[in-house]
């Protein structure tokens, strides 16, 4: 389930609304009007509804067991009802064939009628297949996480959530995170942003995207983001200042995933070892592929989290919080999800820091001395 316990999978929102009063009647209300069915009474074959982090069960949802200080935490289940069609099938030829032998006449839209009460009647006896996926959502900030990056897992979300509290919330995208923390200035020079080459110490005038139209920088800007953290990484030690100032250590583990930006996306996939020292790496590099997807650790002074980190949308996966100090539940919900956003921000500090040199005049020193890196390594 990832927010509450084990590792965590993250789609990231922002909501537009903050300082939500966790003690309002929309609160309680809006996610007890919407808790998911008892299991035994659930009639349709795809129902969805809030259940409390406690258990996938409980549909007795309370603020005690829903509020961890400024944190609304839930899960959005899934019941799943459907029967077997080849075991819908055999009761249907059942009732077919004792209605032959009975001397009655079977027609086709008589055995249509039959195979369709008995499905309506088998649905009632057959038990849901059950499935949550976590939610967290700070009502002080209105940053929303939800533990699952699957199409189906958001499209649920985003209709229960608006269902519930009526409030607007977008997914949180690069292009938002470039507006609202380095300004609407930057925001503009950010939508007019061309792909970089570290494969040449020579900048073209447009960089080779193939024979298309160039891809916007939502595209491109986190496959640069991520090489350039590799290239701080191998070349500056790792330690890195955030845009706000923070320290953070870097460190590129066992699994990179190499992207090709033309059409044809080719992949170059690196695991085991120091696949960042590998010539598998150096070569991906050389030939104009940027980095898609890594495994790294970060670290500050207090905490260290392990994660996947996707360049699209800068996407977390296979999150590995810090052990938990806390032993009581409560307590231990509202840490995991305080570190969860302690972390976002580390990932966005990171993502601005490099957003401020690559929208400066001093970016194409910086573009420089990574094409350097990438020669050096593919020597």
């Amino acid at each position: 389930m990832g927010i509450v316990r084990g590792s965590a999978t993250l789609l990231r929102y922002k909501c537009s609304k903050e300082n939500v009063d966790p003690f309002g009647p929309d609160i309680e209300s809006g996610i007890r009007n919407l808790a998911a069915q008892d299991i035994e009474h659930a009639g349709e074959e795809t129902s969805i509804g809030w259940v409390a982090p406690t258990h996938l069960l409980d549909t007795d949802i309370t603020l005690e067991k829903i509020i961890f200080g400024n944190w609304l935490v839930a899960v959005t289940r899934t019941d799943r009802r459907k029967v077997a069609n080849n075991l819908l099938q055999a009761y249907t030829e059942v009732e077919v064939d004792a209605a032959r032998r009975a001397g009655n006449r079977v027609s086709r839209a008589d055995k249509l009628d039959i195979k369709d009460r008995l499905r309506e009647e088998l649905t009632k006896r057959t038990l849901p297949t059950v499935s949550g996926v976590d939610f967290a959502w700070n009502l002080k900030t209105g940053d929303m996480f939800l533990g699952s990056s699957s199409s189906a897992a958001n499209d649920s979300f985003v209709k229960l959530f608006r269902e519930s509290f009526g409030y607007s919330f977008a997914v949180t995208g690069v292009r938002d995170t470039v507006a609202l923390k380095l300004g609407e200035e930057k925001g503009i020079l950010f939508d007019d942003l061309l792909p970089a080459r570290f494969d040449s110490l020579k900048e073209p005038e447009v960089a080779a995207h193939g024979t298309g139209a160039l891809p916007l920088a939502d595209d491109f800007a986190g496959q640069e983001f991520l090489t350039w953290l590799m290239f701080c990484f191998e070349k500056r030690g790792g330690e890195l200042r955030t845009f706000d100032d923070r320290s953070v250590a870097v460190v590129f583990e066992d699994q990179l995933v190499f992207c090709s930006s033309d059409s044809e996306g080719q992949r170059s996939i690196l695991r085991r070892g120091t696949p960042t020292n590998s010539a598998e790496a150096a070569t991906a590099l050389a030939s104009g592929r940027l980095l898609e997807r890594a495994k790294v650790t970060f670290a500050d002074s207090e905490e260290q989290w392990t994660l996947i980190l996707a360049s699209k949308g800068l996407e977390m996966s296979s999150v590995k919080l810090p052990k938990s100090k806390e032993r009581e539940m409560s307590a231990r919900i509202q840490e995991r999800c305080d570190s969860l956003q302690e972390l976002a921000a580390h990932v966005d500090g990171l993502f601005c820091s490099f957003m401020s040199v690559r929208l400066s005049p001093d970016w194409e020193s910086e573009r420089s001395e990574m094409a350097r890196w990438v020669e050096e390594k593919s020597r």
